[in-house]
C-alpha cells in the first residue's frame, strides 16, 4: 500500500474490490481530511473512518473488499451492518477497517491482519484510543494561588474481555467496565457533558472506582499523583524524546539541539538546507503553527551572492493541539525528501520554480558543523562568553 498526499487530499492505494469471484485491480480511494478544528485524535484516521462510513451507506447488500492480503465480507441488512457474518455497529466496523488499512502498510501476513481486525472489532474506537494514549481526565485543583484546571492522563489496562483498570493514585487501581470506560473517555476526550461519568472530581472518581470515599490523606496523595501526570508535561517530555530519536536515526542529515527558550532542528534535504525553530517550549492548545520553517537560499547583496535563511514559511497544521515534537518531526521527515514535499506544500514549491536558486542552493550546502555554528550563533554563545 502506498500513502501519499496531493492537493490537500489523502490518497490511499491498496483496497481491492471484487465481483464475488475474482479480485479486480487495485482501486484508489481519495480521502478528504476533515475540515475545521480537530482537537484530539488523528485526522487521517477520522477521515478514513468517514470514507468507510460514506461508502457503507451506499453499498449493495453484500460486498467483498481486500485489504492487502486480507479478504473481508461486508454486508448490510436493514440498518444493521455485518463483517464476516457477525453484526457490529457501523462506528466499530469503520474504526477496525481504518486500523487494519494502516497496519497493512507494514504488514502482509493475512493471519496477523485478521487478528488485528478482530482485536479492534472487540473494542470501541474510544477504548482503542485510551489504550494507546491513556485516558484523558481533567479536574479543578484549589491551591494557595487560586483554582486551576489540570488536564492529566490516566494509565489504563485491560484485565478482562470487558473489564479494565484505571490507575488513579500511586499503586491504586480501580476496576471499570468497558461501557463505563467508553462513557468516561467520551467526556474526557470529546467533551460529552451527559452521563454519570462526566465532570467527576477526584473524590467522586475515587468513590466510583474504589467503592468508598478517600480519606484526607488518600485524596491529597491522589491529587499529587494526578498532578505529576499532567498532559502538557507528558506531551512536552514526549516531544523532546521524539526529536532526539529522529535526530539519532538520521544523524548524518539532521542536527537537533535544545536552546534556552526553544528547540532547533536542521535538515539536509535533497536540494535545500532547512531550519526549524519552535515557538517556545510549551504547547498551545489552539496553536496550528507552533514551528517556524526557514530555507537556505542565495541572495544577491552588494553585487555578490550570499546564502541566507529565508522565512518563516507559512505551513499550517491539519490538526490543532499537536505537540511541537510531532510538528517538528513531521516537517523534518518531509524535508529530508524536499523534492516530494514541494509537490504537496504550495509555499515550499515556490522555491523549486527558479532553476538558478535550486542549482546555487544544491552546490552550496551546509555541513553538520555549519548547522552547529548557526545554532550557537542564534543562541548567542559568543556574546555570553564575552560577558563572562
Amino acid at each position: 500500500m502506498i500513502v501519499n498526499f496531493r492537493n490537500g487530499q489523502k490518497t490511499i492505494m491498496g483496497i481491492e474490490r471484487t465481483d464475488g469471484t475474482s479480485y479486480a485491480n487495485s482501486t484508489s480511494i481519495v480521502i478528504n481530511p476533515p475540515y475545521g478544528k480537530i482537537s484530539d485524535g488523528d485526522p487521517q484516521h477520522k477521515a478514513t473512518m468517514d470514507y468507510f462510513k460514506s461508502y457503507m451507506r451506499n453499498m449493495p447488500s453484500e460486498l467483498v473488499i481486500k485489504i492487502r492480503t486480507l479478504p473481508l465480507l461486508i454486508s448490510k441488512s436493514d440498518n444493521r451492518y455485518f463483517i464476516n457474518g457477525k453484526s457490529y455497529s457501523q462506528s466499530i466496523i469503520t474504526n477496525a477497517l481504518a486500523r487494519v488499512l494502516y497496519k497493512s502498510t507494514n504488514e502482509e501476513d493475512k493471519n496477523k491482519l485478521l487478528s488485528s481486525l478482530y482485536q479492534h472489532l472487540s473494542l470501541p474506537e474510544n477504548i482503542t484510543y485510551a489504550l494507546e494514549n491513556r485516558v484523558p481526565y481533567e479536574f479543578y485543583n484549589r491551591t494557595g494561588n487560586g483554582i486551576f484546571r489540570l488536564k492529566v492522563r490516566l494509565n489504563v489496562k485491560q484485565i478482562g474481555k470487558k473489564e479494565f483498570a484505571l490507575e488513579i493514585s500511586d499503586g491504586v487501581w480501580g476496576n471499570i467496565s468497558l461501557d463505563n470506560l467508553n462513557s468516561f473517555v467520551n467526556w474526557g476526550r470529546k467533551g460529552h457533558k451527559r452521563g454519570k461519568w462526566a465532570n467527576l472530581s477526584p473524590k467522586s472518581l475515587y468513590l466510583k472506582l474504589i467503592g468508598r470515599e478517600p480519606n484526607d490523606g488518600e485524596l491529597k496523595l491522589m491529587v499529587e499523583f494526578l498532578s505529576q501526570n499532567r498532559q502538557n508535561k507528558m506531551v512536552q517530555d514526549r516531544a523532546k524524546e521524539l526529536m532526539e530519536n529522529i535526530a539519532n536515526i538520521y544523524s548524518d542529515r539532521i542536527f537537533y539541539r535544545e536552546g534556552d527558550s526553544r528547540y532547533y532542528m536542521y535538515i539536509k534535504g535533497q536540494v535545500f538546507d532547512w531550519k526549524l525553530l519552535s515557538r517556545g517550549k510549551t504547547n498551545s492548545e489552539s496553536c496550528r503553527q507552533g514551528i517556524n520553517t526557514y530555507v537556505r537560499v542565495p541572495r544577491i547583496t552588494d553585487n555578490r551572492t550570499i546564502m541566507q535563511w529565508n522565512g518563516p514559511i507559512c505551513i499550517d497544521n491539519m490538526m490543532s493541539g499537536s505537540s511541537m515534537g510531532d510538528q517538528m518531526v513531521a516537517r523534518a521527515m518531509s524535508f529530508l525528501n524536499d523534492k516530494v514535499a514541494a509537490l504537496r506544500i504550495n509555499t515550499v514549491s515556490n522555491y523549486f520554480d527558479d532553476e538558478d536558486i535550486v542549482k546555487e542552493s544544491a552546490e552550496r550546502r551546509m555541513s553538520l558543523g555549519d548547522f552547529e555554528s548557526d545554532y550557537l550563533q542564534d543562541e548567542g554563545f559568543k556574546e555570553r562568553e564575552g560577558e563572562e
